[in-house]
């Protein structure tokens, strides 16, 4: 303590004496905090009168000392814990109760009397003029801490008796509310208090709050009171300014933190590094010391990222043990890998009601047990998706997918909810990620007004193999568009991987094609690591299997199979294209590897998403639309997410454009452009093969300048989306003239019919352009120059 320190060091100054501090939770079960400090006063006698020896004993003050201290020891038997009192046989003894027994009682009565003369000899011994009793840990013991108190109140009351007491004010207020409630007596409380509608239900906590108010008044005095401030407070004024070590400017501890925040963890945006830190300075001075301690050990070690980051992990959930246990997280399973790590972050988020407020695992939700907890799952999660790419898309789907609707749905009654939610997904079990991603979809499409675009689905329209009605050449099935006359067979797995069946109570099938559905196969193919399991895992996962809607009856509560498996494949044709892919996509995931040491932050996925769900919600689907275009939006806008999110983490001067690419290309483009740091998981994911094969390739050709291995984008322009919005199509306008390219009302029509289909400018080609001319204008023959004029003009043209 400073100010003891202080007055230590100037003993002629403030001629205080000072008693070691009392800690009640040391001091044995039967001993009496009142005989404690009546034993330390003497000790400190004992020792002068070692010292000064004859001189000292033979003093008047020396013998009034003693005679107040024999008395003291009258009335010592007496006090409430020590078994020295009168037995009930010994009133029978006439002789001892008037010799011994009412001697003791006088001395009970004047104990505070002859204690403070006690203490007046002792400090005129002493040579000193005041004594001072620092008490703490009081408030952390309930049965040893009304003694101190009583003793408070009842004996250390003269004025050169100066106490200290620390402790929290709650605590004390919570142990005097317990004794006074034990006051009123069992028989009390169980005729008057535990009667249901009565009066006294209702007194009985008043008179509680009143004597603890009275109580408190009398012995922790406001105007005695000092409330002691956080570190986080004190950085706050800007007047003070905390070391760790010495006075060198990196060791100022908010800058500390923050450097080890991104040296370790990679979390180096301003405004998040302030919310770690400001928790961090709000902790007591134990726990920053433990985490101080860790955060030097950790940039000290030379061992590489894995071991470091599993060190980091285990360490900080060390220091958060006791919060992680109060919010019902078992922590030694996590971190031992027993089941996936994801399902503990969402079990987590599910127990404590923090579905949204948590989901990035930052602390913000000005609650101590709550942000310890995410701090430390923080750290476990940061570690999974570093070191190993598949937590990834699990985090996406077990975790992310949930989290997406806690803002719009109720976490149980009414349906759709995020109970049943989880429940019909089986997304705390340790099942396949496309098998989770499909039954969530399934859920979410049991409800009328859940929208489908909205929610990364795009309805088709059902198998050939399973209808009844003619083929149509402009409205082709999943399995007319990928079937085995395909190139290759892997295009045909391909086509198949993202879709997925709904099934209703009346046995009624619908198809979608599922951005979630896409990225759960990749997890799941991912977990594989050598070259024959991922072959199998692709192949089984292009088996287009259906599953229940919410309400079908079907369903079984216990179900742990697909209800059916149909356009299941007979053979896979044997060529070399599946091999081949499996080939890329294990190289793609080796890749990882060579981004390291770089650190994802815990909270970089939870924002990727949320910008990629905000994204979807604003999405809408254009009359005659084709699949390839809309499932390809739904990617961009999630690469995009990625790409924003990651610069501007990386990089907080990135001028990276904040609207979403929701209608065209033009926006990410210009985002990929602005990019001035590497973005990794951002690299990572624009190069996986899984992802590239369903994007437009001239996107790639503009950005990495490379090719898909593998493509369906123009085999999914031949499918239509089912449902999509009807329009009576307005016919095109006529113009009695030959097109050009200088005239800006023909640039204006021209594209005001490639809206009017459903282009975007990005889209547009010298065909499209050459089809739209003669449908519009009386040009028979269009040579190729005036295409180029036209196609320049509506590229260059400011209106679209």
């Amino acid at each position: 303590m400073y100010l003891v320190d202080k007055i230590k060091s100037q003993p002629d100054k403030y001629k205080i004496e000072i008693l070691d501090i009392v800690d009640p939770t040391l001091i044995e079960e039967k001993g009496h905090i009142f005989l404690n400090i009546v034993a330390r006063v003497k000790e400190r006698i004992d020792v002068l009168v070692q010292d000064k020896e004859m001189s000292i004993r033979q003093s008047w003050e020396y013998k009034q000392w003693e005679e107040c201290l024999n008395s003291l020891a009258a009335g010592l038997p007496m006090l409430d814990g020590i078994n020295g009192g009168l037995d009930p046989s010994d009133w029978n003894d006439t002789t001892f109760v008037m010799r011994d027994g009412l001697r003791r009682v006088s001395g009970a009565n004047r104990l505070e009397e002859h204690f403070r003369h006690y203490i007046n000899y002792s400090l005129q011994l002493l040579g000193q003029d005041f004594l001072l009793i620092a008490f703490d840990d009081v408030d952390t013991d309930f049965s040893k801490g009304w003694p101190v108190l009583e003793t408070l109140r009842k004996y250390l009351t003269a004025p050169n008796i100066l106490t200290f007491i620390s402790g929290d004010l709650d605590l004390y207020s919570f142990l005097v509310r317990k004794k006074q409630w034990k006051n009123f007596g069992k028989a009390l409380l169980k005729n008057e208090y535990d009667k249901p509608e009565t009066i006294y239900t209702a007194k009985y906590p008043e008179l509680v709050e009143q004597l603890e108010s009275q109580y408190m008044m009398k012995l922790l005095k406001p105007e005695y009171r000092i409330t002691l401030s956080t570190l986080a407070s004190k950085l706050a004024t800007k007047k003070i300014q905390i070391y760790i070590n010495n006075n060198d400017v990196n060791n100022e501890l908010g800058k500390y933190y923050s450097k080890q925040l991104e040296d370790i963890w990679g979390i180096s945006g301003s405004m998040t590094q302030l919310s770690y830190v400001r928790f961090f300075t709000s902790l007591p001075l134990r726990t920053q010391l433990s985490l101080l301690q860790l955060f030097s050990i950790a940039q000290n070690q030379k061992q590489d990222l894995r071991i470091k980051l599993q060190n980091l992990a285990k360490g900080i959930s060390d220091v958060f043990y006791n919060e992680l246990h109060y919010t019902k997280v078992d922590i030694w399973e996590l971190l031992n890998e027993y089941g996936l790590a994801n399902i503990y972050l969402l079990r987590f988020l599910l127990d404590n009601n923090v579905l949204d407020e948590a989901s990035q695992f930052f602390p913000k939700l000005n609650n101590p047990s709550l942000d310890g907890s995410v701090v430390a799952l923080g750290a476990v999660l940061s570690e999974k998706l570093t070191l190993k790419p598949y937590e990834l898309f699990d985090h996406i789907i077990r975790v992310s997918n949930i989290v997406a609707k806690a803002t719009r749905w109720p976490m149980v009654g009414t349906s759709p909810n995020i109970h049943d939610f989880v429940q019909h997904s089986r997304s705390l079990f340790d099942y396949g990620l496309k098998k989770i991603a499909s039954l969530q979809s399934a859920y979410i499409m049991s409800f009328n007004n859940e929208d489908a675009v909205h929610n990364g689905l795009i309805p088709i329209r059902s198998l050939q193999s399973k209808s009844k009605n003619k083929r149509d050449e402009n409205d082709l099935a999943l399995d007319e568009v990928f079937d085995h006359t395909n190139n290759a067979e892997i295009v045909r797995l391909l086509g198949l991987l993202p879709a997925f069946g709904a099934q209703d109570p009346l046995g009624r099938n619908r198809l979608f094609y599922s951005f979630y559905s896409l990225i759960g196969a990749i997890g799941d193919i991912i977990l594989n690591e050598n070259m024959l399991s991922i072959q199998n895992e692709l192949i089984r996962m292009a088996q287009l299997r259906e599953f229940p809607l919410a309400f079908n009856q079907n369903n079984r509560n216990d179900i742990t199979d697909d209800i059916e498996d149909y356009n299941d494949p007979e053979y896979v044709v044997a060529d070399n294209s599946i091999a081949e892919f499996a080939l890329k996509i294990r190289q793609w995931q080796e890749n990882w590897q060579n981004y390291t040491p770089y650190v994802i932050p815990p909270y970089l996925l939870g924002r990727i998403m949320v910008r990629t769900v905000y994204s979807f919600m604003r999405i809408q689907p254009q009359p005659n639309q084709k699949v390839a275009d809309l499932f390809h939006r739904f990617l961009v806008v999630f690469l995009n997410a990625i790409l924003v999110e990651e610069a501007m983490e990386r990089d907080a001067t990135a001028h990276m454009t904040l609207t979403n690419p929701t209608g065209s290309d033009k926006i990410f483009f210009n985002n990929y452009n602005e990019k001035t740091v590497s973005c990794p998981l951002f690299e990572f994911m624009l190069s996986c093969p899984l992802i590239q094969a369903y994007l437009d390739p001239a996107l790639l050709d503009q950005t990495t300048n490379t090719h898909p291995v593998y493509s369906v984008y123009n085999y999914l322009n031949r499918l239509n989306i089912s449902g999509a919005i009807k329009q009576h199509r307005e016919q095109p306008i006529k113009i009695d003239a030959y097109v050009r390219a200088n005239n800006q009302e023909h640039i204006d029509a021209l594209m005001h019919y490639f809206q009017q289909i459903g282009l975007s400018k990005e889209q547009l080609s010298s065909d499209q352009v050459k089809k739209a001319i003669k449908t519009i204008f009386t040009n028979k023959m269009v040579y190729n120059q005036v295409v180029t004029d036209v196609l320049n003009a509506v590229k260059n043209s400011s209106k679209w």
